[in-house]
């Protein structure tokens, strides 16, 4: 009870600016009492992030919030993780070698696991844009202990991305940037994309290490997935909503007539459905659909608006 007064008496001497009473009061608290403290580590974090400016020590700010995250549960822990998390970017522009992400590591075994499953895609492009990679890592590698079918799927979706998009950027050293004698040599380099798909491949090993039998039958799953093609009633579902994708950008966004893909795909729709009739079951509602939608709306939009887009704006 005590302590509490203390922390709620530290906040309302930080409203009133007496910010160094506020900073013993918030001391206090902590020492009066060993349970019951995560409103006064959550109090003391915000009141230190307020003075950030001045005191320049992110490091106490992330000891608060991670202490109060050992009590918390999952949904109230995900304010406070967002202040880690903004806490570690700072750390990353600043430069300043890694101290939050270490200090992370050194309290990471007092956080529960799950806290960082709703965390998992910002941890992963941490991973990949090499922020505070070391600390990513050593969560990833709690997440994969628990939870190794997320941080699969993660995993496969980023490996994906990357190896789809070709695009050179600008190379990274492939050793530290502290000035060092051997920096000034042509030491070799790797592009972000390549260090990304490495720190990716080095977590799929890992994870393959721990739960063998899961990643195989994952993999089996996603192969089987690949190999399975799709039916004639999801071709023609695809091509419609491309169909109509295309139609509104062309009639809406860009204000101009009907391009000849769309008509060429309208065109190459009414033929299978026309051909495949009687072999296929829910052809007849998809025909109906199709034209009444298609040939009828849309075909008429396009007229009255090629001849007189004017007045077509206003009417719309």
């Amino acid at each position: 009870m005590m302590s509490e007064f203390y922390s709620l008496k530290g906040v309302a001497y930080s409203k009133l600016n007496f910010n160094k009473e506020a900073q013993k009061l918030f001391s206090c608290s902590t020492q009066l009492s060993d349970t019951n403290l995560t409103r006064t580590w959550i109090n003391w974090g915000d009141f230190l992030l307020k003075q950030s400016s001045v005191l320049n020590d992110d490091e106490s700010i992330l000891i608060c919030y991670l202490n109060a995250c050992k009590d918390l549960i999952e949904i109230k822990a995900r304010s406070v993780l967002s202040k880690i998390f903004y806490l570690l970017s700072r750390d990353n522009e600043n430069n300043n070698d890694n101290k939050l992400s270490i200090c992370i590591e050194r309290y990471l075994s007092l956080i529960p696991v799950q806290h960082w499953l709703f965390w998992l895609p910002q941890i992963m492009n941490k991973l990949i844009r090499n922020e505070s990679s070391q600390c990513m890592f050593a969560i990833l590698n709690e997440l994969i202990r628990l939870y190794p079918q997320a941080v699969y799927v993660q995993i496969k979706k980023h490996l994906k991305k990357l190896i789809e998009n070709n695009t050179d950027e600008k190379p990274v050293p492939l050793t530290p940037t502290t000035p060092t004698i051997e920096n000034s040599l042509n030491l070799p380099t790797i592009s972000y994309r390549q260090q990304a798909i490495n720190n990716l491949n080095r977590l799929e090993q890992i994870l393959l290490e721990q739960h063998p039998t899961i990643v195989r039958t994952l993999d089996i799953i996603i192969e089987q997935l690949n190999t399975i093609n799709e039916t004639l009633f999801e071709y023609i579902i695809k091509r419609l909503y491309q169909c109509q994708r295309k139609i509104y950008q062309d009639l809406f966004e860009n204000k101009k007539d009907l391009s000849e893909d769309v008509k060429q795909i309208i065109q190459h729709l009414k033929e299978i459905l026309n051909n495949d009739e009687k072999n296929f079951g829910n052809i007849k509602q998809i025909q109906i659909q199709f034209f009444s939608d298609f040939n009828e709306r849309f075909v008429m939009v396009d007229k009255s608006y090629s001849v007189n887009p004017i007045s077509y704006d206003n009417s719309k």
